[in-house]
């Protein structure tokens, strides 16, 4: 099956250089912006309105960058607020999970002023949250088109300080999303687009997937990293695990800055992954290495060349599975 992956990403890239040669003749001929939007709306779909890209539009129906609708989200059991503004207040000794359903919208987690949660919301089209045994809901979704403006919706949950959850889960369109500091044995994160960042993470198991987007962690404490990336940005800051980490990537850019004593699977397709481990040398670990036509270096040493293959055994017990198609894939140490 990699084998074949390998395959698909190579003709992927193909089909990418080509789609440049026939923009850079467009341009000397004066078709360039025909030829660009096709390239765009049929290689990679984005529909067309990408042209709006530069900040003014973030998502439209067109794009189904996520799976969130107005059909999927919503409990029926419960009321939704379909215009104006909303504020729920729910005591924080009944709430261990956490579970947000977000599209099109800003939201901000902060800190609570006491020890129940406070949630309020304006310029809302499709807002829910409750209670149900001892989960705290927050759905929110706009439909059509969503832009940074004064009329956007706008979510803000505030959460007692110091609590630790048993599960977070976040399903988070297009947007804007901020977050304080969160602690929860189990954190499961699927970003449509947008931005989302975290100011700190404390968790046992991080289970992220990205499909387009930006994703900031300042400050990473986890157990067990498990992270799937279609095309977007994903940054690890100050992160400190202890086991498992698997990274899979397919066009994007990855930077992790961190330690990672335990096993390590990156696998870079088209896009650039780095690793900046900190507090053990390039000898604290073994290898797997395999470079079909990218760039993948360790250290000092640099692997490049059509399907080439390399184990090292340096005894270590901490094994680093490394993996790049035609992208770029870095590995650095600093004691």
């Amino acid at each position: 099956m990699k084998k074949f992956m390998k395959v698909c990403g190579i003709t992927v890239l193909i089909m990418f250089l080509v789609g440049l040669i026939l923009a850079t003749v467009g341009k000397l001929g004066g078709g360039r912006r025909t030829l660009e939007n096709q390239i765009l709306n049929n290689v990679f779909s984005f529909g067309p309105d990408i042209q709006n890209w530069g900040g003014r539009w973030l998502w439209n129906d067109e794009w189904e960058t996520y799976d969130l609708n107005i059909d999927s989200i919503f409990d029926s059991g419960y009321a939704i607020i379909r215009s104006g503004e909303a504020s729920s207040d729910f005591s924080g000794a009944d709430i261990r999970n956490l579970e947000l359903s977000l599209g099109g919208c800003e939201m901000t987690i902060k800190e609570s002023p006491d020890e129940d949660y406070h949630i309020t919301a304006a310029g809302v089209q499709n807002f829910q949250t409750y209670v149900k045994g001892d989960t705290l809901y927050v759905n929110s979704i706009n439909s059509g088109r969503w832009t940074f403006s004064s009329s956007s919706t706008s979510v803000i949950i505030a959460i007692p300080a110091g609590v630790e959850l048993e599960t977070v889960r976040m399903s988070l369109g297009a947007g804007a999303f901020k977050s304080v500091s969160l602690a929860a044995k189990d954190v499961k994160l699927e970003l449509g687009g947008g931005e989302f960042t975290f100011e700190g993470l404390d968790t046992g198991f991080l289970d992220c997937e990205l499909g387009a987007g930006k994703l900031t962690v300042e400050k990473l404490s986890a157990v067990k990293i498990d992270c799937e990336m279609g095309a977007g940005q994903i940054i690890i800051q100050n992160a400190e695990t202890m086991g498992n980490l698997n990274f899979e990537m397919g066009m994007g850019d990855l930077e992790f800055t961190g330690s990672i004593p335990g096993n390590l699977n990156a696998e870079c397709a088209m896009g650039q992954m780095r690793f900046h481990i900190l507090g053990s040398s390039q000898e604290d670990h073994d290898y797997e290495l395999e470079c079909a036509m990218g760039n993948l270096s360790v250290g000092s040493s640099s692997f490049t060349g059509l399907a080439s293959e390399k184990k090292i055994d340096n005894g270590t017990g901490s094994l680093y599975h490394l993996e790049c198609s035609m992208g770029n894939l870095e590995v650095n140490f600093s004691e």
